[in-house]
């Protein structure tokens, strides 16, 4: 299952539930936290896999990030 919805004008929400063997994961748990900066894509993410269930939430902005003018691209 995947829910996504634009919060605003570059702000994304998704989160995304599944469930897989565990044979295909190669892991039995697994947690990320990641909030980045001055980055493509840059936001918030919470991922957890534990037994075969996968769980991810996402807020991030759609933009890239021009490293030489330090400030977003506008597509």
């Amino acid at each position: 299952m995947l829910y996504a919805k634009q919060l605003s004008e570059h702000k994304f929400l998704e989160i995304e539930l599944d469930r897989f063997k565990i044979e295909d994961t190669g892991s039995w748990f697994k947690i990320l936290i990641d909030l980045s900066t001055k980055r493509d894509h840059a936001g918030f993410q919470f991922s957890l896999d534990f037994l075969g269930f996968f769980g991810n939430i996402q807020i991030y902005d759609h933009r890239h990030w021009d490293h030489e003018r330090q400030d977003w691209n506008v597509i």
